[in-house]
């Protein structure tokens, strides 16, 4: 009969000696090769026709709202596990194409948008739009596809807000947007700051607030403590079932002091976003079932 301490040592052997399962080898980006399959594809759409006009974009601009349901929400993930792997196929590169002036290349300037329709709505802020600069938007998915941006549906300047249509072959990847938000609750964010594609990071919504808005009214917004910079505009501000509760709209850096007009000891960062309520708002109006008895009455 084996001693209590053989019977020990053995499964402690047993233990040591299984085979630790592999985890799966991480995905480098190569930020250089996304920034150039952007270019290419969208110098081929031009010069094949197969693009919308910016100046046509920027006419669209000026619809307040699409004739189209607000997708029904819903959730990606349970908590926030594997929440990156299950929403980055969400998460688009909105690129502006433009000449420089000193070659005769398109160049593109990225922000980012996300996918809410599998069909290919998407959305993104109004400022990633409205470049007078700009030949064309086109978008790229996470798997390399770079399709054109062919309409905008419905837009609001004062919310930051834009709701377009992507060219291509679906089904592409929708996020469902969040019903309701609260202060303290954890965030995810994936976005390309500055040419930096699919970065990820975390942290807590800190406040709601009304922002200034140069002399007409004051719109929402919402604070986080997840990072980002620019070219992440339009990015998704995910809770932990992968629905939108925000999106990325502009930063605010609060300085110690200033002398002779330059701004000193970085103290703090704001991170501002547009809250769920403005994406809500670019669909059709939900139509409440006791309106609409009463219009059937009358």
């Amino acid at each position: 009969m084996l001693s209590f301490h053989r019977v020990l040592l053995l499964t402690l052997a047993f233990i040591c000696a299984a085979p630790v399962p592999l985890s799966a080898e991480p995905s480098y980006i190569n930020d250089r090769e996304v920034q150039t399959s952007i270019e290419r594809a969208g110098t081929a759409m031009i010069e094949a026709g197969e693009v919308t006009e910016n100046a046509v974009l920027l006419e669209q601009l000026q619809r307040a709202a699409a004739d189209i349901p607000a997708p029904a929400p819903g959730a990606l993930t349970v908590g926030g596990d594997d929440l990156y792997e299950q929403a980055a196929d969400g998460v688009l590169v909105v690129a502006g194409l433009y000449l420089c002036g000193r070659c005769d290349k398109y160049h593109a300037i990225c922000a980012t948008g996300f996918v809410v329709s599998e069909d290919g709505l998407v959305v993104t802020n109004h400022h990633v739009i409205d470049k007078p600069d700009n030949i064309t938007l086109v978008a790229r998915t996470r798997d390399g596809r770079v399709v054109p941006v062919t309409e905008v549906l419905a837009s609001n300047k004062a919310d930051d807000v834009a709701l377009i249509r992507i060219g291509g072959e679906g089904p592409y990847k929708p996020l469902p947007i969040a019903r309701d938000a609260t202060v303290g609750e954890h965030v995810h964010t994936i976005s390309h700051p500055s040419g930096r594609f699919y970065c990820y990071s975390t942290g807590e919504i800190s406040r709601f607030f009304m922002a200034h808005n140069h002399g007409r009214a004051d719109v929402r917004r919402v604070q986080i403590t997840a990072e980002f910079a620019k070219g992440s505009s339009g990015g998704p501000i995910l809770n932990d079932l992968g629905q939108v509760v925000a999106l990325v709209t502009t930063t605010d850096s609060v300085y110690y002091n200033t002398n002779d007009g330059k701004q000193e000891n970085l103290q703090m960062v704001f991170y501002n976003c547009v809250p769920y309520e403005s994406v809500l708002s670019l669909f059709q109006p939900k139509i409440e079932k006791t309106a609409l008895a009463s219009e059937q009455v009358e």
